[in-house]
């Protein structure tokens, strides 16, 4: 049967992406999905009711909710911890074999965590994981293997956006909070833009912002407001 009998099962041009996917990642095989939380279902689907993942504590609300209300009814035991932390992770991936707590089966983690923007020690995190029998499975999604590399020039975009209404708007308010993911929190992603532009439009956006607000609040002294608030 020729090699290429049907598109869904495989065609020279998936094919191609997935050896430049695996060349860029240093990896053996490439695999392309549709999304990026199909990629992480694929994988995840691999383990089996009892077994247990430890996951970062910050990571993005899209793989928190698979985890914790899909994977979950399977009987795959979630367990967050700050993966910053390679004592408590260490804790966390041993297990307590006198409780009846086995090594957990995997640890997940991101490169750069989103929307933190916390840098994981992924030689450290894969040791530890290494040590007891676990899988490492981590989100390269903010880094990228181009971003690893000495010459790239970064991502040509400017983003801004409020995870806690956005990209984490699924956690549990209580959730986000543990781990720093305030209601006022705003994320800027910043590419290859010229530093000044990128100031001088945040001052522009800020103070018409500021004249909307004093506009909605005329009567009141916000001047007197914000200095009981600052020394409150």
């Amino acid at each position: 049967m020729p090699r290429y009998d049907y598109a869904r099962s495989g065609n020279p041009t998936r094919d191609f992406l997935e050896k430049q996917i695996a060349q860029l990642e240093q990896g053996t095989r490439g695999f392309a999905f549709a999304s990026g939380l199909a990629a992480i279902h694929a994988v995840l689907s691999i383990f089996k009711p009892g077994d247990r993942i430890i996951v970062g504590d910050n990571i993005y609300g899209g793989s928190y909710s698979q985890l914790n209300e899909f994977f979950t009814r399977w009987g795959v035991v979630v367990e967050s911890v700050n993966t910053q932390d390679i004592a408590a992770l260490e804790a966390a991936v041993k297990g307590d074999r006198a409780n009846g707590i086995a090594p957990a089966q995997a640890v997940y983690f991101e490169t750069l965590t989103n929307p933190l923007l916390k840098v994981n020690d992924v030689r450290a995190i894969s040791a530890t994981a290494r040590r007891y029998g676990a899988l490492s499975i981590v989100d390269n999604t903010f880094v990228t293997p181009y971003l690893q590399q000495p010459l790239s020039l970064g991502a040509v975009e400017s983003l801004a956006e409020l995870p806690c209404r956005m990209t984490h708007f699924e956690l549990p308010r209580e959730e986000r909070l543990k781990v720093g993911i305030t209601d006022e929190l705003v994320r800027l992603s910043l590419g290859i833009e010229d530093a000044a532009d990128l100031i001088e439009d945040l001052g522009q956006a800020f103070d018409i912002a500021y004249e909307q607000y004093l506009k909605r609040h005329a009567d009141c002294d916000v001047f007197a407001q914000l200095t009981e608030e600052a020394f409150a």
